[in-house]
């Protein structure tokens, strides 16, 4: 049992070691910011969700 503790402290701080250079980044699309959305991409009065169907779609 010792020895797989051990050997899961080892990867853990192999882990962080190799993954520490890691960073984030925020890429700004300048050619993206002034393009008007497509116009079945604009619903009113619709939700924000992605599964909610149009409406009376089964009825």
């Amino acid at each position: 049992m010792d020895v797989y503790r051990l050997l899961l402290c080892f990867v853990l701080v192999l882990t962080v070691y190799l993954v520490k250079e890691i960073h984030a980044t925020h890429h700004v699309y300048e050619e993206l910011k002034n393009v008007a959305p497509n116009s079945t991409q604009v619903y009113q009065y619709r939700t924000g969700y992605h599964f909610q169907p149009p409406s009376h779609w089964i009825n």
